[in-house]
């Protein structure tokens, strides 16, 4: 029928109104330029129900799609307890057609929380699962859990910051709060073996502080608690099912964490790199993040260089070349057999290991060819940028071990380049997968500013208050006073060696 109220995919605000939308998500445009809050454009799936039989006594005009369903309730509940939220649903026309009120909501936000990730859905079984499957059937169990509350406050805070709904926010918050006093109240216990659903719960929680951060380090807390649970049932316990799936997540923040840090962990070692992969052979991803744990070890030997004495300083910076010359060429053979597959984050471990390694005769160590990523999706570009990260700290690295690191320095602002590429690259996709995108870039667009700061025009001019040139000596996340040294000292060396008569 023509002009049927509630059959436009326009906002509800615009309907509301009787005002053309634009359907755009997560806000339209004409909410926008009124400073109104927009539920934005329908996106989910319509309900069709039949008309009940005896007259309805609620006046509500409820939305029916689960997005306006639930911003049509967090309008009336705004920031009120779930009691409120209770007693709003029972008195909703649609109270009796639907199955679970809660569910619905959960599903909403965990599937949005999923899709953030930026992976395909499964054409085929060839494809693996993730540990990201199970967050569904723990959403639907009958029992109220820790899992649960985690899932809920993660997903639910993803959402609200995606819809920019701040009401939606703090009750994520809640959830959080009961999450954390449920984690450290099971943690308190001193149990020495934990199961896959208490540890999904500690990475949830990670998820939701890297995403609101509460506090300036809660979420390495998290990971550090995360990772000590799956340190007390050793690797053998991560070789297979849901616990093998949460490891592989979890190394790559752990990575991030320890070098936030500047501590080496446990995962670096060969027990944790070998054994729970003997059942499910690594992937792309996973073999970046072997290459990844190499760095901690070569900036542990870069901190001794900066402080050593003068008897020590030659062995110590021989060491640190070698170590980083081994690592930029495992940077390159990785790239090297990434390059022949059109999406290597998502393709399965025999795809990985079988694929063809590209056949050229240039050198790894050749400071004229820029080993780059080509950015097809949003996993392979977030991927990318820890990957040129990666290569970016290494290159700098060479300044304290070798007189011609200098003739890396194109090398170096190519990465640096690609970084800002993916960022921009990641903005452009559409839906939810765009934020989480952005998320990850985080840690790659944070090494940029303290590993490869702008020069000013007047760097080689010494300051008067004696600051260094490079990154701020003030703070040691990311191992930024190393990164500061090699800053301050390339730039008098790169001077001299490119213009002599100076």
């Amino acid at each position: 029928m023509v002009n049927v109220s509630g059959r436009s995919k326009g906002c509800y605000e615009c309907r509301q109104r009787k005002v053309k939308c634009d359907e755009a998500f997560p806000r339209c445009i004409s909410c926008a330029k009124k400073g109104l809050r927009c539920s934005g454009a329908r996106r989910g799936a319509f309900f069709v129900h039949s008309a009940p039989t005896e007259p309805r006594t609620s006046s509500i005009a409820m939305p029916t799609s689960l997005d306006q369903m639930f911003q049509h309730v967090s309008q009336q509940v705004s920031r009120n307890n779930l009691l409120e939220f209770n007693k709003l649903w029972r008195s909703s026309p649609l109270t009796g057609y639907q199955p679970s009120r809660a569910n619905i909501f959960d599903r909403l936000f965990v599937s949005h929380f999923i899709e953030s990730f930026g992976f395909k859905a499964p054409v085929s079984t060839r494809q693996p699962p993730t540990w990201l499957d199970e967050l569904v059937v723990f959403t639907v169990a009958p029992k109220m859990s820790l899992v649960q509350d985690s899932i809920r406050a993660s997903s639910m805070f993803f959402y609200g910051t995606l819809s920019q709904d701040p009401s939606i926010q703090a009750e994520a918050c809640k959830w959080y709060s009961r999450a954390l006093r449920g984690l450290h109240g099971l943690l308190s216990q001193a149990s020495s073996h934990f199961t896959g659903d208490v540890i999904c719960a500690a990475v949830m929680l990670i998820h939701f502080e890297h995403l609101a951060g509460t506090s300036e380090d809660a979420w390495v807390q998290h990971v550090k608690g995360a990772s000590k649970m799956l340190e007390a049932g050793g690797p053998e316990s991560c070789r297979d099912g849901f616990l093998h799936q949460l490891f592989r997540h979890l190394r790559l923040l752990t990575f991030v964490a320890s070098i936030y840090r500047n501590e080496q962990h446990a995962f670096a070692l060969p027990e944790w790199t070998n054994i729970p992969f003997q059942i499910h052979p690594k992937t792309a991803f996973d073999e970046l993040i072997d290459i990844l744990f190499r760095l901690l070890p070569c900036l542990s030997v870069a901190d001794k260089i900066i402080t050593a004495t003068t008897d020590t300083d030659d062995w110590l910076q021989e060491r640190l070349n070698t170590m980083v010359l081994d690592m930029i060429f495992q940077l390159y053979k990785w790239w090297s057999q990434c390059i022949s597959m059109p999406s290597p984050v998502e393709a399965p471990a025999n795809e990985w290991m079988n694929a063809n390694k590209k056949h050229t005769n240039e050198d790894p160590y050749n400071p004229s060819h820029f080993p780059l990523l080509i950015h097809t999706d949003m996993p392979t570009a977030a991927l990318g940028s820890v990957y040129d990260s990666a290569n970016l700290i290494a290159l700098r690295l060479l300044f304290l071990s070798s007189t011609s690191a200098y003739l890396y320095e194109e090398r170096i602002q190519r990465h640096a380049q690609s970084i800002l590429s993916a960022k921009e690259f990641i903005a452009a996709v559409p839906g939810p997968s765009s934020g989480r995108g952005s998320l990850m870039l985080g840690f790659p667009l944070r090494i940029m500013r303290i590993w490869n700061p702008p020069i000013p025009e007047n760097a080689y001019e010494k300051s008067d208050d004696n600051e260094p040139m490079g990154s701020s000596a003030r703070s040691k996340e990311l191992f930024a006073h190393v990164a500061s040294y090699i800053f301050d000292h390339y730039v008098a060396t790169s001077k001299k060696m490119r213009d002599p008569s100076n």
